[in-house]
């Protein structure tokens, strides 16, 4: 990566000797990702420029993702922590994802193609619950649940989600804010406190929208629409099995 980097598993060293740019995927407005040929299959590595007002995760906490055995969870390899002189001559700050990479992430094709037999569609359900249960005893928050973030294999014929793209800033007070506002809970004022509570919020928006193709609250043209109890009891809780949404009023701290 250039100036002052470090990496916190090694693994890097496995990859530094290839020429990225050759191995270009796709871009966004504030990363470039790689998918690079490994063993046999691929590792997808993400660039990031960390914001000024942004603090990364300290290093125990990115290696506690690295640990990770949950077999739902994408497998994160190394994180390399970084400076580069730009051309303009400041400091800019950078992270490098290496992960394994996801090859199915349509998520609306395959959650219709589950919608097309109930019990698939429960299982899936199941292990995406089962698996974010797994992160948050292991003391790790995704802290950006949404559609975007999830992906998809299959093991022995049956579909099972992937947990994607972990957000591995902290929130600081008057800093950006890095996640989807269709999952945000209305309760939460100030994203420096955000627990597992307010992703549990967000787990509960997902599975509404998982089973119904239908956000319970709102969507991002009304978002900043003042929030009441009214939007809680007027959802359609009857269209889910019992189980669901008993957990979904759970999940929005509601006893109806």
């Amino acid at each position: 990566m250039g100036l002052n980097y470090r990496s916190l598993t090694g693994f890097s060293e496995q990859v530094s000797n290839l020429d990225l740019k050759k191995y270009w995927y796709k871009s966004t407005p504030n990363s470039t990702c790689y998918k690079i040929p490994y063993q046999d299959s691929y590792l997808f590595i993400k660039v990031l420029e960390v914001p000024d007002k942004v603090t990364l995760m300290d290093d125990e906490q990115l290696l506690n993702i690295c640990r990770s055995r949950n077999s739902n969870m994408l497998t994160h390899h190394d994180f390399i922590i970084g400076e580069e002189i730009s051309d303009f001559g400041s400091v800019v700050k950078r992270v490098m994802v290496i992960t394994d990479f996801v090859h199915n992430t349509d998520f609306f094709n395959t959650i219709t193609y589950l919608h097309a037999n109930q019990q698939d569609l429960l299982a899936f359900i199941d292990s995406l619950i089962h698996s974010y249960n797994v992160m948050h005893s292991d003391d790790i928050l995704h802290k950006d649940v949404n559609i975007n973030n999830i992906g998809f294999k299959k093991v022995k014929g049956k579909i099972e989600p992937i947990i994607l793209d972990l957000n591995i800033y902290e929130f600081t007070s008057g800093g950006s804010i890095f996640t989807t506002p269709e999952f945000i809970d209305p309760d939460l004022d100030d994203f420096t406190n955000y627990s597992i509570v307010n992703e549990r919020w967000a787990i509960g928006v997902l599975i509404y929208y998982i089973y119904t193709f239908n956000f319970p609250f709102y969507n991002r043209i009304n978002n900043y629409k003042k929030f009441n109890i009214e939007d809680l009891m007027s959802l359609r809780y009857d269209l889910l099995p019992d189980k669901y949404s008993e957990l979904i009023k759970l999940f929005f701290r509601l006893s109806i």
